[in-house]
């Protein structure tokens, strides 16, 4: 067979002029097409579509809505590919839920849906229900499909997304002239020459009959903010594995909900509920908003608790430290690295009710950072650790900063350096529904009061840690507060009794565990309710996780499982109080 010559250098012209022709062709179009929306006009211009290999087409300027399915279907082919040029291309992005819901169940897990897309992708513009599928269900009735919609927007709203709803122009008319929707963003289809929408005013976004999407240039500069799709302010609901001997009742109760409502959100009649049905909560809790100590409720008698981490690395017996404490204050991080304890040690505690708090040991200082720049982003990330830690958890006690230096604080930080800290992790923590703390020495807080102008115990509950010498063994029964727990010179909520409490049903490697009491029962809400926030939040009340069953097994495999779910149901236990 006849051997076929490629001329190289003929190959190479042909493909450099194929490359120039291209780039002419390029900036000509891109040039056009500022003359004809003028320079600046950012996310004037959208598109729901972008090619996920070259992009020729969608400039940084522009926005893309991306169809990514629903729950069901999980988007379509090379969705996630286009997510994330459009993330690495600094092109701003929105998706479009295509709901094929007929009950609560399908509709609440598009939304869940909706936020596993938000935490793994940058999405600046609304997550945008499309609604072409339920108004088209021959099956639903007109309240039915008002429910569903306005159930999609609310969730969404309750985890701080930006939402809307999408449809043809047919059937968002439809929709607003027989349908009640809650206030959100709307992204309208057009499917005819002329737009018949009532207030076409009201629209944020218009798709034309050649596949433009239109927005005002300022959509972005006005509604969305930093805090609004960012997973750190997500709402966590949770799964609960129905047993044997359960009551809906009971289950309904602790989830705080009547037996109707949930079975509602989980579509399912009470002849459903059978031993190894998993059950979606969706979980309450209100933000607490205080001013300090004094807006808790100050015990007469200051009761026990204790704090672990990696440190307590032996054996835990977990029915003695129920009966020894009434709380505790885990270690969930150190810097950027996740105590390997925290989670078994918060899953022991809501086995046994013992209610925690936790406690983040800071390593973000002037011996470590280069330059101020550093600083700011690794109390961000340190932040971000913690608050992705909690997560599915319930924490009652206090979030602690933990700042512990033997020479005390001062050196290792300038005084706007631990001004920044603290209201920057005050604000972050209580942002999304925890009490923020500072634990320190004596020596350490007085340095801290120094660098604001304010009351630190005015913004962040205070644990004091002890500086004597704490090695010499004590009994915990023996242990009792320290003298200025709860007084002015520190406002202190919680104090370091002794390092050194023994046969206290865990221990360090001498049998050593820090001892702490408290003047505040931390369970209960803060009494000042001129204080409170009317915005809900919602985050787990108490812990047990569809996920989190094999994770039991793994850490008590001596214990059989039946044994596990008897310490649920634990009884109430004496408080460990000390005149």
């Amino acid at each position: 067979m006849k051997k076929v010559r490629i001329n190289k250098k003929v190959v190479a012209l042909l493909l450099a002029a194929g490359i120039g022709t291209g780039v002419i062709s390029f900036s000509l179009s891109k040039k056009m097409r500022n003359d004809s929306i003028g320079e600046g006009m950012e996310n004037s211009i959208g598109y729901t579509n972008i090619n996920p290999v070259y992009n020729f087409k969608v400039y940084p300027e522009d926005f893309v809505i991306l169809d990514v399915g629903d729950h069901d279907s999980i988007g379509v082919h090379f969705q996630g590919k286009k997510m994330k040029m459009c993330n690495n291309q600094d092109i701003s992005l929105g998706i479009e839920i295509s709901s094929s819901a007929e009950d609560e169940a399908d509709i609440y897990d598009d939304a869940l849906y909706a936020k596993s897309v938000l935490e793994e992708y940058d999405v600046s513009f609304p997550v945008f229900l499309n609604i072409d599928k339920i108004v088209g269900n021959d099956n639903l009735s007109t309240k039915e499909r008002e429910i569903l919609i306005n159930d999609f927007i609310r969730k969404c709203q309750e985890n701080h997304i930006i939402v809307g709803i999408s449809g043809t122009d047919t059937n968002l008319s439809r929709l607003v002239k027989n349908c009640v929707i809650d206030d959100c963003k709307k992204f309208l289809i057009m499917d005819d020459q002329i737009i018949k929408y009532p207030d076409r005013d009201s629209l944020d976004l218009i798709k034309d009959l050649d596949g433009i999407v239109s927005s005002t240039w300022h959509y972005l500069s006005e509604d969305v903010n930093e805090k609004d799709n960012n997973s750190k302010y997500f709402v966590n609901d949770y799964s609960y594995i129905v047993q044997k001997d359960d009551d809906i009742l009971d289950i309904a109760m602790t989830a705080k909900m009547s037996v109707d409502d949930l079975l509602e959100y989980n579509s399912m009649k009470k002849r459903d509920i059978v031993s190894g049905t998993v059950l979606k909560i969706p979980t309450k809790k209100e933000i607490r908003q205080y001013k300090g100590l004094e807006d808790f409720e100050v015990l007469d008698e200051a009761i026990r608790g204790c704090d672990l981490s990696l440190y307590q690395d032996g054996e835990i017996n977990w029915e003695k430290m129920a009966e020894n404490f009434d709380f505790a204050i885990l270690r969930c991080s150190t810097g950027l690295d996740v105590d390997p304890t925290f989670e078994v040690n918060a899953l022991n505690c809501s086995l046994y009710n013992i209610p925690i708090g936790v406690y983040c040991y800071n390593e973000v200082d002037n011996t470590n950072m280069l330059n101020s720049e550093e600083f700011a982003k690794r109390l961000a990330n340190q932040t971000e650790i913690v608050l992705n830690s909690l997560k599915e958890k319930e924490v009652s006690y206090p979030v602690y900063l933990c700042l512990e230096y033997e020479d005390g604080a001062k050196g290792h930080f300038t005084k706007a350096q631990v001004k920044k800290m603290v209201e920057n992790w005050a604000t972050d923590i209580r942002e999304v529904g925890y009490i923020p703390g500072i634990c320190c020495t004596q020596k350490d807080y007085e340095f801290l009061q120094s660098c604001v102008d304010y009351p630190v115990s005015d913004v962040l509950q205070v644990w004091i840690t002890g500086e004597k010498d704490y090695s010499t063994a004590i009994e915990v029964e023996d242990t009792k507060p320290l003298e200025f727990l709860g007084s002015s010179e520190y406002n202190a909520g919680i104090a370091c009794s002794t390092k050194a409490g023994v046969n206290a049903g865990a221990g360090n490697v001498d049998g050593y565990l820090d001892v702490n009491y408290s003047v505040v029962d931390y369970t209960h809400i803060p009494i000042d309710k001129d204080n409170y926030s009317n915005k809900e939040f919602k985050r787990p009340d108490w812990l047990l996780l569809g996920g989190g069953l094999g994770l039991i097994v793994l850490v008590n495999s001596s214990l059989a499982i039946s044994d596990f779910l008897k310490k649920i149901k634990a009884p109430t236990k004496k408080k460990n109080t000390i005149k």
